[in-house]
């Protein structure tokens, strides 16, 4: 017997007392119990990734711990993904039957059982929490839905303590005010009220909170965040004598602090800068707490084992044909149409430096990666002896080479239960820590450009990258639960769920033996004609001789 068990977030749902998911689990201990003695139970659940928690056990002590493990993960479940494990644990036994424990009813249903273990139930939710900034106020604004079962036919609304929400909101911790909020359903099930909630006199804030006051049947779908839009959070120092296109460029660029001084005065070696451009000259040594892009400067650094010629004539600015793939991002979006560069200095590739542009076949910009994961480029040509800065490409690549360098921890701050979120690794970063809604830590790896891992319980993580002597780095982000699983009611869906399971391998195997069977007709075949043409042969040879 296969037990599919739907672990969404609906099935949190309490009805009668209990949730869904755990009168699934009793419903399944209770069937697995009454099967014969030394009958086969496989558990699977259907979550964002579904799993096989239980294969082929066969005492009741095995059941009992394979439920004790079954938790909701808050996303949408994915019971296609989990119906063709079934169908392939059920293609090793004969008589295997499949059930699916969920809360939702299907038009149609081949190859197994669907129990549906929701009754219908009321649910209010805030499924989603935005903010914008306008002339000194901070204006929010929220989705409030409200399910009912009973499609708004009781018999007075007004003395049903769901059709009145209480919501109050919370920024930075602090209580901003409570809201009363009526509902009035009408002859439908569903209600949706927008809530708009301007604050004075916020300048600004990190996080932002709306809770519903109310009892029903999903708690977790009560409270909705809202982060701050991202600031200028990558410190940037320019030295250059002549900075005006550099300084216009990275002005365009929204995540830069920039700090602009002469190039004689940049002779640092650290300054707390997530990224240094030198531009015309370069200290010796360069700075080893940030990434470094140098430009047309006179003499390369010892450290960078470059060595720099004298000038030569340049031409026009393509992609370079022996580029590695990992460094191909920093030309996405170049046209590169007409960009020509009149002079650069000659230098050659190393183990170290790849070429990413050339300029007439010559290196014109070199990225090399340090050990602790910072990056060195070099622009071997004076941007004032190029019509570069006068395109769209000169801010189009100072933005490649920025996220390339610096890259945001995670390109989105809003995402769902149940997505897997792929995390950039900081340059210098030896460890990546998650924290959880519940505050829990656990660590991920550092090794890589990237970490991921999968969102399963809604609110407010935090991605923290330890850095070891320098300043560490972490980002807040939220997950919100899935509006879809809101829906409390008694759901049917149009989906045709489809089991492949025995028939599928049978045929197989079939298929096989046939095969197996012509190939055998074909070799007798074979033999036979072999056979006819050496008779032929004899006899012609006898005849002749």
């Amino acid at each position: 017997w296969i037990a599919v068990i739907d672990i969404s977030g609906s099935m949190t749902a309490m009805e009668e007392g209990t949730s869904r998911l755990e009168k699934a689990k009793s419903e399944v201990l209770r069937r697995a119990a009454s099967l014969e003695r030394g009958s086969a139970v496989t558990l699977i659940t259907a979550g964002a990734s579904p799993e096989v928690l239980l294969l082929q056990g066969r005492d009741q002590a095995e059941v009992r711990r394979a439920l004790d493990r079954v938790a909701s993960d808050w996303s949408e479940a994915a019971t296609d993904e989990a119906l063709v494990l079934a169908g392939n644990a059920a293609s090793n036994c004969q008589d295997a039957e499949i059930t699916l424990y969920t809360d939702m009813d299907y038009l149609s249903a081949s190859g197994l059982t669907v129990e549906n273990v929701a009754s219908g139930s009321r649910n209010a939710a805030i499924p989603s929490l935005t903010c914008s900034m306008e002339s000194g106020y901070a204006h929010f604004s929220a989705e409030l839905v409200y399910y009912d079962p009973q499609d708004g036919s009781q018999d007075d609304p007004q003395d049903d303590p769901l059709t009145r929400l209480t919501v109050a909101l919370y920024v930075d911790g602090k209580l901003i005010g409570a809201k009363t909020v009526d509902v009035a359903l009408g002859n439908t099930s569903v209600e949706t009220t927008v809530l708009d909630w301007p604050v004075r006199d916020i300048r600004s804030f990190v996080s932002a909170r709306m809770v519903l006051s109310v009892e029903d049947a999903i708690a977790q779908d009560n409270e909705a965040w809202c982060l701050a839009p991202p600031t200028k959070n990558v410190k940037v120092l320019l030295a250059s004598d002549t900075p005006f296109y550099w300084e216009h460029a990275l002005s365009a660029l929204p995540e830069v602090d920039l700090t602009v001084t002469e190039a004689a005065s940049a002779s640092l070696t650290s300054g707390g800068y997530d990224l240094y451009i030198f531009d015309g000259s370069a200290p010796d040594p360069l700075p080893s707490d940030g990434s470094v892009w140098l430009s047309a400067v006179r003499s390369a650094p010892r450290d960078t084992g470059l060595r720099l010629n004298e000038l030569v004539r340049g031409g026009s600015l393509a992609s370079s044909k022996t580029m590695p793939a990992i460094l191909c991002e920093l030309t996405t979006g170049l046209s590169l149409r007409d960009v020509t560069v009149q002079r650069l200095v000659s230098t050659q590739e190393t183990e170290r430096f790849a070429a990413v542009l050339t300029a007439g076949g010559k290196p014109a910009l070199l990225a090399a990666q340090e050990a602790d994961g910072r990056w060195t480029m070099m622009l071997t040509f004076d941007v004032h002896n190029s019509n570069l800065p006068l395109t769209a490409d000169f801010v189009i690549l100072l933005r490649n080479m920025l996220r390339f360098c610096v890259p945001d921890m995670l390109t989105a701050r809003v995402f769902t239960c149940g997505d897997t979120v792929e995390a950039s690794v900081l340059p210098m970063a030896t460890a990546l820590y998650l924290q959880h809604p519940d505050g829990r830590m656990t660590s991920l790896s550092a090794d890589g450009r990237t970490a991921s891992f999968q969102l399963n319980q809604p609110g407010v993580w935090t991605l923290l990258a330890s850095r070891g002597a320098w300043d560490d780095r972490y980002c807040d982000f939220v997950a919100r639960f899935p509006g879809s699983e809101s829906d409390t009611r008694r759901r049917v869906s149009p989906t045709a769920l489809l089991v492949s399971r025995r028939e599928a391998a049978v045929d197989e195997t079939l298929l096989s033996e046939t095969e197996e069977n012509r190939s055998d007709t074909r070799m007798f075949l074979a033999a036979l004609l072999l056979l006819f043409l050496v008779t032929e042969w004899v006899v012609y040879h006898h005849e002749q001789y």
